[in-house]
């Protein structure tokens, strides 16, 4: 013993040298992390699962770098949930870098600029003109005509100046930003000075003006600058070196990834979709403009409680809204199978602009987008992470549909006040960040799984009814099957073997498997839906076909040098669906049946005598003679004895021995290789 471990059976005192370029323990590294929770994952050859705690599996090739690393599982019966997996390592984080954007706040050194003495403190009073409220100035400002002539005084100059230096182009704005007053809508009356009349902006470089009579058209050029519509009526917002910010909503560039997944994705099960009695009952599988996926296979689909599936951000976004005078939003549709019409649609600006940290909910409870902290990316615009949950069972329910086939759009709509007029979409949830619509790639099929495939008849098995297809052999008059010998296997009264969808353990591979191993039969596994010794009411591919028969009249042995001997031989039927890795079976009524496929001729020379046939078998009639196999032995009375006059009973070969007729024995009942 050794503590409290279990001490292993097969003890080795050697190393092993592995010469495959892969993993020696085949469990210990799986693709992706979906992959720890398939139950196909773990199925091993003979069909069994061999997984325990402790067991440490390393995910090493997934799409999500953070989810590479080794996981250690903590309960076997819960495999299939995340939860029951430690995460113990993975790949470098490294994504640090990016705060350094936050250097560009370095910009507001150019309001040292506006520091122009006792001219930017007069530039205060002017402000009030700005609004019309301090004389006749500023109500001619108002009116535009004024604002030609208000260039007449020096308080509307100063007043000018005020204005701009409160943005923090104080100095610029001393002499040059006066021109926007010239508009006089904008109440900058007077802060041309003598240029008004031209209706231009003097600009200063360092003070001295470029130009003799100023411009009205500006063109920024070059990679460090960055001219930008600010949202406020007349007012560019300029940026020297040009500002960074996060990417907008499924975008993604240099200062993050803001790409939409969903939860599910990549969709590992791809089935057979099924015909409905009419397209929309009880499902729908697609009609123009998209091309339908009835009786197609390798499609990609789901089933789960309510079918709701979680759509993220991988990261922050940018777009959203300052205030609650914003108008950023977000529009989720989901559509039904042909693409275009939508079952449920929710747009959040029906309840409020994007701006804080909030939860909206749709009226029916049945998609909700949830805002993250919303902060400012600097340094004019915001940014936060966004997730959406669409529950498409209870949609679909509401629809009057079980399920079927359908996809979802999310669009953000960025606030105009601080990104303009944008709109960035996410089409899945097949496909990852899909910027635009493809239905092959982007729509999956919800199955609600409404019944599983069962046998509710028999299985049964006999030699063929054509003498000329049964192969057979005898060992001392006792006659045998062997290699070719066919039989007629059939199934009857599968129901339900179609519901939504067809398949096993999520893929379209094959639903139906019959193993004749007592019989050295090969295991037929076979995809039902296409094959001609299936039959039954509403077959192949309509849903929920019922009556289902399994007919097949030529399975021949094959099993070479394979034996049994027992009287409870059988064959086993089984059906699956896409959700389950081991269907509904039904065995055969045991059977006494005697098999050998050793050959009978070969295994045993003239030196050497295996006894697994006859070949060089003599008996003695008063002269030796070759021994005829398939005659019936014989108790007593021939000329074989020793000694005296002590008669013996012909030998039976049985097995590979050499026994007493009235000794013939059954093996153990297992197939594959010698019995004894």
């Amino acid at each position: 013993m050794a503590g409290n471990r279990t001490n292993g059976i097969l003890g080795i005192s050697a190393n092993f040298e592995p010469q495959v370029a892969g993993a020696f323990d085949a469990r210990a590294v799986v693709p992706t992390q979906a992959d720890l929770l398939l139950a196909s994952t773990w199925e091993a050859n003979d069909g069994g699962t061999y997984i325990y705690v402790g067991m440490t599996v390393t995910v090493a090739e997934d799409t999500t770098p953070a989810n590479n690393g080794v996981y250690i599982l903590l309960n076997v019966a819960g495999y299939n949930d995340i939860a029951n997996w430690k995460f113990v390592g993975s790949g470098g984080t490294g994504q640090i870098g990016a705060t350094g954007f936050t250097g560009a706040t370095g910009f507001t050194g150019a309001t040292g600029i506006g520091a122009t003495g006792t001219a930017g403190a007069q530039g205060a009073t002017g402000a009030i003109g700005q609004q019309g409220a301090t004389g006749t100035a500023g109500v001619q400002g108002a009116t535009g005509t004024a604002g030609a002539q208000g260039a007449t005084g020096t308080a509307g100059a100063q007043g000018a100046t005020g204005i701009t230096g409160a943005t923090g182009l104080g100095a610029t704005g001393a002499t040059g930003l006066g021109a926007t007053g010239a508009t006089g809508a904008q109440g900058f009356i007077g802060a041309t000075g003598s240029s008004a009349g031209g209706g231009t902006i003097i600009v200063l470089d360092e003070g001295t003006q470029v130009g003799a009579t100023g411009y009205s058209t500006f063109n920024f050029v070059g990679d460090d600058v960055l001219a930008e519509d600010s949202g406020t009526p007349g007012q560019v917002n300029i940026y020297i070196p040009t500002p960074t910010f996060l990417p907008y909503f499924n975008q993604t560039n240099a200062q993050g990834n803001a790409t939409v997944d969903a939860n599910l994705y990549p969709f590992n099960n791809t089935p057979r979709i099924s015909t409905p009695t009419t397209e929309g009952n009880p499902f729908k599988t697609g009609s123009a403009p998209n091309t339908p996926w009835a009786a197609q296979s390798n499609k990609a689909a789901y089933t789960s409680g309510n079918g709701s599936i979680t759509y993220a951000t991988s990261g922050q976004c940018t777009g959203f809204s300052a205030d609650a005078t914003g108008d950023a939003k977000i529009v989720v549709t989901m559509y039904d199978a042909d693409g275009t019409t939508a079952l449920e649609t929710f747009d959040t600006s029906t309840v409020n602009p994007l701006y804080q940290a909030q939860t909206f909910n749709s009226p029916s409870g049945d998609i909700s987008v949830t805002i993250g902290t919303v902060q400012q990316d600097l340094p004019t615009k915001y940014k936060a992470t966004v997730s959406v949950t669409i529950v498409a069972g209870d949609i679909f329910t509401t629809a009057g549909l079980d399920g079927g086939r359908y996809h979802v759009e999310i669009t953000m709509t960025t606030d105009t006040a601080t990104d303009g007029t944008g709109s960035y979409s996410y089409f899945g949830p097949n496909g990852n960040s899909s910027t635009t619509y493809n239905a092959e790639t982007n729509d999956v099929f919800f199955d609600t799984n409404p019944s599983t495939p069962a046998i509710n008849g028999t299985t049964q098995i006999v030699e063929s009814s054509n003498p000329l297809l049964i192969a057979t052999k005898h060992l001392s008059g006792v006659e045998y099957y062997t290699l070719t010998s066919q039989f007629e296997a059939t199934t009857t009264d599968i129901d339900n073997f179609n519901a939504n969808t067809q398949g096993r353990s999520g893929d379209s591979v094959w639903n139906f498997r019959a193993k004749g191993e007592d019989y050295g039969l090969p295991t037929q596994q076979l995809t039902a839906w296409n094959n001609a010794e299936f039959t039954g009411t509403n077959w192949p591919d309509g849903y929920n076909a019922a009556d289902v028969v399994w007919d097949k009249n030529n399975w021949a042995i094959n099993d070479s040098n394979f034996r049994f001997r027992n009287t409870d031989g059988f064959v086993e039927a089984r059906v699956s669906d896409p959700w389950t890795v081991n269907g509904d079976t039904e065995n055969s009524a045991g059977a006494s049946i005697l098999v050998d496929t050793y050959s009978e001729t070969g295994n045993s020379t003239l030196l050497r005598e295996r006894f697994d046939d006859e070949q060089y078998r003599l008996e003695r009639t008063g002269t030796y003679t070759a021994f005829v196999s398939n005659t019936i032995l014989t108790g007593s009375g021939l000329a074989n004895q020793t000694g005296s006059s002590s008669p013996f009973c012909q030998a039976c070969t049985v097995g590979s021995n050499i026994v007493r007729p009235d000794k013939f024995f059954k093996d153990n009942g297992l197939s594959g290789g010698p019995q004894y």
